[in-house]
C-alpha cells in the first residue's frame, strides 16, 4: 500500500530540516521553551472577545522573528523550509476535504501574505514536527479556521491522485491562540499506515500550523504541547 502524498509532503519537510542537523538530536544545550502560557491571553479569544479591533497582517520580517528557533525548546532541532522545497499547489482531493490539503502546504485561499516555516526531528530522531506561520488579513484568517473546522467534521476520507486511502479524526479542541483546530490524518493500512498530528491555530491575523508523525515504531502521533505553547506565546509577543 502506497503512503499518501500528504505523508510524503510531511516527510520531505522532515528531510529537508535533517539535512542541517547534527547526530546529537537530543538537543541536551537548548533552553526549555515548553512554557504552558501560550493559553493565557491566548485562550480570553476563546471565549469570545470579538470586539477587539482586527490585527494587521504580519510581515516576512515580523513571521522569521516570531517562529521559534533551533533548541528554543529543549530537544526539537528545527530548520528552515526553503520555498524552494514546499510544493506550488497541494494534492487535489474531494471538495470537502481540500483545505485540509491545503493546510500541509501552505496554498490555501486566499494565499497567505507571508509566510515562515520550520521543520525538524525531536529526541533521537523518533518523530517530526513542523511549524508553519501564513499571515493572513485577519478577516481571511479567521474563515480559514472556520473552513478547517468544517472540513474536519465534513471529511470522512479521501484518495489521493496516487490511490491512498486518508482518513480524518477530529480531536478536542486544543483551546490556544484566539481559536483552534486539532485533528489527525490517517494513511495507508497496517504497517504501512501513517498518522499526522494537525493544530491549526489562528493569533490575531496569523495562522500557525503545528504538525507532526511519529516515525518510530512505537507510539501514536500527536503535536507536541510544549511547541506549540512556546511558539504561540513567541507569536504573541511580535509587535
Amino acid at each position: 500500500m502506497k503512503k499518501s502524498k500528504l505523508s510524503q509532503v510531511v516527510v520531505a519537510a522532515a528531510a529537508v530540516a535533517a539535512l542541517g542537523l547534527t547526530a546529537a538530536c537530543s538537543g541536551d544545550s537548548g533552553s526549555d521553551g515548553g512554557d504552558k502560557s501560550g493559553k493565557g491571553k491566548s485562550s480570553a479569544g476563546q471565549e469570545g472577545g470579538g470586539a477587539d479591533k482586527a490585527a494587521p497582517a504580519l510581515t516576512e520580517a515580523q513571521l522569521k522573528k516570531a517562529i521559534l528557533g533551533n533548541d528554543e525548546v529543549k530537544g526539537y532541532k528545527l530548520e528552515d523550509v526553503p520555498d524552494a522545497e514546499i510544493p506550488k499547489e497541494s494534492e487535489k482531493v474531494p471538495g470537502e476535504c481540500q483545505v485540509l490539503s491545503d493546510v500541509l502546504t501552505t496554498t490555501t485561499q486566499p494565499a497567505p501574505k507571508a509566510r515562515a516555516i520550520k521543520a525538524g526531528m525531536a529526541g533521537q530522531m523518533e518523530s517530526m514536527a513542523s511549524i508553519a506561520l501564513a499571515a493572513h488579513e485577519q478577516a481571511d484568517a479567521e474563515k480559514l479556521v472556520a473552513d478547517v473546522r468544517e472540513a474536519v467534521d465534513a471529511c470522512k476520507g479521501f484518495k489521493d491522485s496516487d490511490g491512498a486511502q486518508s482518513t480524518v479524526q477530529g480531536q478536542p479542541d486544543p483551546k490556544l491562540g484566539d481559536e483552534s483546530v486539532a485533528y489527525v490524518l490517517v494513511s495507508g493500512e497496517g504497517d504501512e499506515q501513517s498518522k499526522i498530528a494537525f493544530n491549526v491555530v489562528r493569533s490575531g491575523s496569523t495562522l500557525a500550523t503545528f504538525y507532526s508523525m511519529n516515525i518510530s515504531a512505537e507510539g501514536d502521533s500527536k503535536v507536541p504541547a510544549e511547541l506549540v505553547d512556546a511558539q504561540i506565546k513567541k507569536l504573541e509577543s511580535v509587535k
